[in-house]
């Protein structure tokens, strides 16, 4: 009999440590964000539970990619690697899009499923122009 043990990946917000199990999927995922975002944004995470139920994973995804995209020039010196994790985060939007989330990466998992779920009207063009205006 095999035993399953669940893939675990590393992700470093403010200097900590925190596991991501890909095992829970959608839990952990909202985790990362919400810690994410209790973290770097402190008006966010006061106003989550503000939100409705419904579109509190959606108000959690878009601050959280938010969040990922204005650490690139704090924490990447090159201007070509700074290119190079933007063009990430574009691919990750149209791969979510299409229903096929990079698998070991949160914010991408979170957002296929706010995406998938259909509560939220949650258009490529919002996302692409939050991307350019960081580029």
């Amino acid at each position: 009999m095999f035993i399953l043990r669940p893939i675990q990946s590393i992700f470093r917000i403010c200097g900590q440590s925190i596991r991501f199990n890909s095992t829970i999927g959608i839990n952990s995922s909202r985790l990362y964000c919400f810690k994410l975002i209790r973290h770097r944004d402190r008006v966010s995470y006061n106003q989550h539970g503000l939100i409705p139920k419904f579109a509190r994973d959606a108000h959690l995804v878009i601050s959280a990619l938010n969040i990922e995209m204005a650490l690139i020039p704090e924490t990447v010196s090159n201007q070509r690697a700074r290119e190079m994790r933007m063009q990430f985060w574009k691919d990750v939007v149209e791969d979510c899009f299409r229903g096929e989330p990079k698998a070991e990466q949160p914010i991408s998992i979170l957002l296929a499923h706010v995406l998938s779920n259909g509560r939220t009207k949650l258009t490529k063009s919002f996302f692409q122009t939050m991307i350019s205006e960081r580029v």
